[in-house]
């Protein structure tokens, strides 16, 4: 049976080490121009605020939403705005990958091929160690 093409983006779905999933907050720049889906990865800029990141990027972690000061002082939820179109090819390779594939993400009539949900650990992590452009060791 194949697989539907529903991309969702990224889901976090457990903890590496058995712990709960937690959530961190992080500010988005007001002048961005990107538009940022649930399920998208995202990258830490030099600024502390956060944008989409894209392939190459160290991705620090999965959007999974927002609240916002209106201008009357309130608090806003965004909810609405709409799901990540990202998916994983799942295919395999010899040089550097974001994603390091763990194997199928067992729910029924999910299959390995086209349009398979895969089970990945962010392999490109912003707080992994690593060595900048530079030559210096980061985070």
């Amino acid at each position: 049976m194949a697989n539907v093409d529903a991309a969702f983006g990224a889901r976090p779905v457990r903890h590496l080490t058995g712990g709960q999933i937690r959530a961190n907050e992080y500010k988005i720049a007001s002048e961005t121009s990107s538009n940022i889906f649930t399920g998208d990865f995202v990258k830490l800029l030099a600024t502390g605020y956060i944008d989409v990141a894209a392939a190459g990027n160290r991705i620090l972690g999965v959007f999974a939403g927002c609240q916002y000061t209106a201008t009357d002082g309130e608090v806003k939820f965004a909810t609405s705005t709409g799901q990540s179109k990202i998916e994983i090819s799942g295919t395999t390779g010899t040089g550097t990958a974001g994603m390091r594939i763990l194997g199928k993400y067992e729910t029924p009539k999910n299959e390995f091929g086209t349009n398979g949900i895969l089970e990945v650990v962010i392999h490109e992590h912003e707080l992994n160690q690593h060595i900048d452009a530079d030559g210096t060791v980061g985070v």
